[in-house]
Parts: structure tokens; C-alpha cells; sequence
């Protein structure tokens, strides 16, 4: 079974330790974010409950200029009651600053390879 482009951000986002860190998750994302079918990953959003995983791929797509998917994801949690949480996992907890839109705890900075 192959994985599909949606599933791929998933699992990178909610264990980004796993994927070689932040940094590496934004390079994968940056190459696989045109495959990434909307209609897919909405339904992720109501089949994984937890949303800490949309709040880091919403925040990262923004920050790597794929705005329509983020929007997508943006409308899957409008309405939901969300906790704060750090970009990476595994950081320190250095609050470098807070993005009130995904509240996300910007504890790194996200530096993609080009």
C-alpha cells in the first residue's frame, strides 16, 4: 500500500522528530504540496480528532506560501476549541512568538532546504 500525499503531511507534522526535525518537514512539504488533494485532507481532519497535527501543517503551509491549502484546513478547525502547541515537539519550550491564527507556539524557526 502506498501512502497518499495527505497522509505523508500527517505523519510528518505529528512526529516531526521522527522526520529529521522542522526544517525537513517544511522540504517534504514544499514538494509535495501541489499533490496534496483538499477534499482528502478534510476528511483526515474528521477521521484524526486530535488537531494539533492541522494546527502545524496549517502553520506550515502558510509559512511556506501554500495559503489556498492552508485556508482549507484553516475551515476545519474555525470553530473548535484549540490548545496551544509548540511547532516542534521536541523543542525547547523558547517562545519565539505565538500565531494566534493556528495557535501555534513558535519555539524554532522553520528553515526549508531550497
Amino acid at each position: 500500500m502506498v501512502a497518499t500525499p495527505e497522509v505523508v503531511a500527517l505523519d510528518l507534522v505529528s512526529a516531526p522528530q521522527h522526520a529529521a526535525g522542522i526544517n525537513n518537514v517544511a522540504t517534504v512539504l514544499t514538494e509535495l504540496a501541489n499533490s496534496i488533494n483538499t477534499k482528502q485532507l478534510i476528511k483526515l481532519t474528521t477521521t484524526y480528532t486530535e488537531l494539533f497535527w492541522v494546527q502545524r501543517l496549517g502553520y506550515l503551509l502558510d509559512s511556506l506560501g501554500f495559503h489556498q491549502l492552508a485556508d482549507v484546513l484553516a475551515k476545519t478547525i474555525k470553530n473548535k476549541k484549540l490548545h496551544w502547541v509548540k511547532l516542534a515537539s521536541n523543542a525547547p519550550y523558547k517562545n519565539l512568538s505565538r500565531d494566534s491564527k493556528w495557535k501555534i507556539i513558535v519555539n524554532t524557526e522553520v528553515e526549508p532546504d531550497e
